[in-house]
């Protein structure tokens, strides 16, 4: 059974100019990498639409190291490494060292730099909540890891090799 925490207990911890800032940002940024989903998600409960939008956001983030052309396979697999790290509890600063190692600016660059506010609020949702987020993210950030590591067909494109593999 999951007990969700009351609103006040979910944010405690927080001054409300900070609580403000990084809500404020993920908002901005749902709103800025989802035209689709931002709409739907913001008509959620607010303890619903927080946890969804960061989980969005999130899941943004591991696409943005899969899709990112300019880092090479490597990069990635540290970038992918240091995600999943952050995610079980890890810093936000080694996932932001690695990303600034990693150089270029992807399209989401700034969602990456402000990773830290968006992990704030994450982490205010109860656990339970977070746990089965974070273990459904892990999934998807793994597997875009395994198919990063893929070499392109003879046409250049990269894809799945068979119905099990999807």
């Amino acid at each position: 059974m999951v007990v969700v925490r009351s609103a006040v207990d979910y944010l405690h911890g927080m001054d409300a100019a900070e609580q403000g800032l990084d809500w404020g940002f993920c908002k901005q940024a749902l709103q800025r990498y989802s035209r689709t989903f931002a709409v739907p998600i913001s008509l959620l409960p607010i303890r619903l639409e927080r946890l969804v939008t960061c989980a969005y956001l999130l899941c943004r983030v591991a696409d943005t190291i899969e899709d990112h052309a300019d880092w090479p396979r490597a990069t990635r697999e540290r970038l992918y490494r240091e995600f999943l790290d952050m995610l079980d509890g890890g810093s936000t600063d080694d996932f932001l060292q690695a990303v600034r190692q990693a150089g270029g600016v992807p399209e989401e660059a700034e969602l990456l730099a402000g990773i830290e506010r968006v992990m704030r609020v994450f982490r205010e949702v109860p656990q339970g909540l977070r746990q089965i987020c974070t273990d459904w993210i892990g999934e998807l950030t793994r597997g875009m890891a395994i198919y990063s590591q893929r070499r392109p067909g003879d046409d250049g494109v990269h894809c799945l090799l068979s119905e099990a593999d999807l």
